[in-house]
């Protein structure tokens, strides 16, 4: 393979210069599932529960290193689809100044009617939360 014909390699940050850096992109909150998206800033938690009103949001709060968090996802996914007409978020709370100053516990599961908290589930409770979710639901 002569050299006009191998892809170039591509260059390094230090390579590009001052005019192609630039401030990093915040990051977009990531869809998860029909009714789920993951968020990663206090802006876009506040955004997620403005845009779940009039309604119920529920958000998973925890951590990328929870353990429990991890294991009780697939519960809260499942629990998403069968409770559909609620909204649901998974917040990571070690990237979200404000919020982190109310959570004690993770994973903790926020319940909101309408953009306020009025109930929370704390801990890897599925029974728990599913109750809960049945409750607040209209």
């Amino acid at each position: 393979m002569d050299d006009s014909t191998k892809p170039s390699p591509k260059p390094l940050p230090s390579q590009l210069g001052p005019t192609m850096q630039g401030p990093s992109p915040k990051p977009l909150p990531s869809q998860l599932g029909p009714t789920m998206q993951g968020v990663r800033t206090d802006e876009q938690l506040a955004a997620f529960l403005a845009g779940s009103k009039p309604g119920t949001a529920v958000v998973e709060y925890g951590t990328s290193w929870c353990h429990k968090c991890h294991e009780m996802f697939p519960q809260f996914y499942k629990l998403s689809k069968q409770y559909d007409q609620h909204k649901y978020a998974v917040a990571q709370v070690e990237t979200m100044q404000a919020t982190v100053s109310s959570i004690k516990y993770t994973p903790t599961f926020g319940i909101f009617r309408n953009g306020k908290r009025v109930d929370e589930v704390v801990g890897k409770e599925p029974q728990k939360l599913a109750d809960r979710l049945w409750l607040h639901s209209d």
